[in-house]
Order: structure tokens, then C-alpha cells, then sequence
């Protein structure tokens, strides 16, 4: 998704918005499905970070819907800010998740 994005982004103008609009298009519908079944998951093996997992999905969710609320058709820079943003947020949030994985499933 992200690598799709970012091709996009050195295109024209119509390119980088069509790939913004359907990085945060694909990235909603990914993020619904996973954070449900990584915190249904977590709750069924008793994981003592579920809050703070629900916590981290909620301001994920809400940075995410923050930056798309200010987008301006103008701003070039948003956009690689809100591709960045993103890419280093699943980053983490995978480490973590191997980390938290791991421990619960030996």
C-alpha cells in the first residue's frame, strides 16, 4: 500500500491525490479488520497490553482522520506527511506486535 502510494506520488498532481485517497481507502478498511482481530486475539489469550493496544489503535484511527481533515489540495508537503506518518506508525506497531505475539504464544 505504502510503496503503491508513494509510485503515485512522483506522478502529476491528479496521481498523488488518487494515491493518497486510495493509500487511506485501503489503510481504513486494513486497520478495521486488523486492530479487531488483533484485540479479539489478545483479549482470548489474556494479554495484560490489550489497553494499551486499544489506546494506540484509537489514536492511530484518530491521527490518521486528523491529517485527512486538513488536507488541502495545495499541500504537497501534508501528503508526504500523512505517507510517512503511516509508513513509520506500521513500522512500529509491527515490532511490537512480534514482541507481544511471541510472548504469548510459547
Amino acid at each position: 500500500m505504502i510503496a503503491e502510494a508513494k509510485l503515485r506520488m512522483k506522478g502529476n498532481e491528479r496521481d498523488k491525490w488518487c494515491g493518497l485517497l486510495t493509500l487511506l481507502g485501503q489503510l481504513e478498511a486494513y486497520t478495521e479488520f486488523h486492530f479487531a482481530d488483533e484485540e479479539k486475539w489478545m483479549k482470548e489469550v489474556g494479554c495484560l497490553m490489550l489497553e494499551g493496544q486499544q489506546k494506540s489503535h484509537q489514536t492511530f484511527r484518530n491521527k490518521v482522520h486528523e491529517q485527512i481533515s486538513v488536507l488541502g489540495a495545495e499541500d504537497e508537503n501534508m501528503l508526504y506527511s500523512i505517507v510517512d506518518f503511516v509508513e513509520h506508525w506500521l513500522i512500529s506497531h509491527i515490532n511490537v506486535e512480534v514482541v507481544v505475539f511471541r510472548q504469548y504464544s510459547e
